[in-house]
């Protein structure tokens, strides 16, 4: 209000630009309402979304902004809980944030709620999941099917990269049923969206060619021994989930939810 809105949205635009170079290619960023923005980080406890989150306090309150010169933000951290609506999260979320702004501002608020408390509890050998939501149905069930076996499998992998020097062959064949598993999946996808006539779908094909040629290099990667878990974990986030999932398919879910042109 002191500076007016035209310096308000430039110092929003800059915030944006501070903010994703300190996030991950694999996470998100969005606005929601005002001057508020959620990060959606894959595959992250709510612990290590704590450490980001103080990591993009700190460097936002060091930037020098034009004009208004240095500003703070309160931030607020919660995990997705199994069995938790999207509702649920958010109010959770939006009562972190209010405790962050509470806490006298610039300060992060944390949740201590989350799936990685019952991983951590049980042993799990990787506390790095991709986790399915209802959010993610298209509404054609054999497509929808074939996603939430990608992501199973994707886990399946990342725990056995865990232990990929103790049991070798059980990550090789992990990995070649991902790889088989996608690959049927996007053929089956190609022909569904061609019976329906969907008008994208040359531009669908090609992107699946390119998703397909990038898991035929991570594949020569791996048997190179040339792949971290992190590169690993990196083209199932981000690559497979973030750009083939929530990107390009989301273009086509109008066929089947009835919503859009």
């Amino acid at each position: 209000d002191t500076w007016g809105h035209q310096t308000g949205d430039v110092v929003l635009r800059r915030l944006t630009e501070v903010v994703h170079a300190g996030i991950r290619a694999a996470d998100m960023l969005f606005r929601w309402g005002g001057e508020e923005f959620v990060v959606l980080t894959v595959s992250t406890g709510h612990r290590k979304a704590r450490v980001l989150a103080e990591s993009l306090r700190t460097l936002v309150e060091l930037h020098e902004f034009p004009v208004v010169g240095r500003v703070t933000v309160s931030i607020g951290v919660a995990e997705y809980t199994d069995g938790e609506s999207a509702g649920d999260w958010f109010r959770r979320l939006d009562e972190a944030l209010y405790s962050a702004k509470s806490g006298g501002r610039n300060f992060v608020f944390e949740s201590l709620r989350g799936n990685s408390n019952r991983w951590s509890a049980e042993g799990s050998a990787s506390p790095l999941r991709l986790l399915w939501q209802e959010s993610y149905e298209c509404g054609e069930q054999s497509i929808d099917h074939e996603h939430r076996a990608l992501f199973d499998l994707a886990n399946a992998l990342i725990n056995a990269s865990f232990e990929r020097e103790a049991y070798p062959l059980q990550f090789e064949q992990r990995l070649e049923s991902l790889l088989t598993h996608l690959a049927a999946h996007l053929e089956h996808e190609e022909r569904i969206l061609e019976a329906h006539g969907y008008a994208l779908l040359d531009v669908h094909r090609r992107g699946h060619e390119t998703l397909l040629a990038r898991a035929a290099e991570l594949k020569q990667d791996v048997q190179a021994g040339n792949v971290s878990t992190g590169e690993l974990v990196e083209f199932l986030a981000s690559t497979i989930v973030t750009r083939h999932l929530f990107s390009a398919d989301r273009e086509y879910f109008p066929l089947f939810t009835g919503k859009g042109g």
